[in-house]
C-alpha cells in the first residue's frame, strides 16, 4: 500500500487502530488460555515438536492451531517473557502489529 494520498492515508490509519483495539480486547485470554502453556510445554519439550509435548501432556489440539512458521514467529517473545518481561500482552500485540506493517509496507 502506498502511503501516497489522504484516502490511503486514513484508510490506513483507520485499519491500524482497529487492529490495536482488537488486539487489546481479544488478545490477552487467547493468550492466557491457550497459547501461553503451549508455548511453554514447547520451550521446556525435549524434541521440536511442541504439538506432540502438549498433547502427551493432555493439552487440547486448539491450543495453538498454527505451525512451525507461527511457532518459530512466537517463541522470542515469550523467551522474553519467561525470563526478563512480566507483560507478554504488550509484547504479542507490538509483534502482531510490527509484522502487519511489515507486509503492508
Amino acid at each position: 500500500m502506498i502511503l501516497n494520498n489522504r484516502k490511503n492515508i486514513i484508510s490506513f490509519s483507520i485499519g491500524l487502530f482497529s487492529k490495536i483495539l482488537i488486539i487489546l480486547l481479544f488478545s490477552s485470554s487467547l493468550i492466557e488460555n491457550n497459547y501461553l502453556a503451549f508455548m511453554n510445554i514447547g520451550i521446556q519439550g525435549e524434541n521440536f515438536s511442541p504439538w506432540k509435548d502438549w498433547l502427551l501432556s493432555g493439552g487440547k489440539i486448539s491450543a495453538f492451531p498454527f505451525g512451525y512458521v507461527m511457532y518459530l514467529i512466537n517463541l522470542p517473545i515469550f523467551l522474553l517473557s519467561n525470563w526478563a518481561l512480566e507483560n507478554i500482552y504488550v509484547l504479542y500485540g507490538l509483534q502482531i502489529i510490527l509484522f502487519d506493517l511489515w507486509i503492508v509496507v
